[in-house]
């Protein structure tokens, strides 16, 4: 009869679980992941790619394969300024 009366009032279990347990997510540290990010010939999105992800990233690897438009140069020079990815 309780889960009746819940289901009508629109009160979930899943609703009352994640309140009780709300209060353990304060302690967490957000996670910050690392990433693989492979690029070939991308000179024209490479910039905002990289500055969109950099928030969030702890850090990462930038894989690159005969590039002819000039995104290795650019990848080199933005590696050197920012110290947690690597080329």
């Amino acid at each position: 009869m309780f889960k009746i009366i819940l289901f009508y009032l629109g009160l979930s279990k899943r609703l009352r679980v994640t309140e009780k347990i709300q209060k353990l997510y304060y302690w967490r540290k957000p996670i910050k992941p690392y990433a693989f990010i492979r690029v070939h010939n991308e000179i024209k999105t490479i910039d905002a790619a990289l500055k969109s992800v950099l928030p969030v990233l702890k850090g990462g690897v930038i894989g690159f394969n005969s590039c002819t438009d000039g995104t290795k140069e650019y990848i080199l020079h933005f590696c050197k300024n920012i110290h947690n990815l690597f080329p």
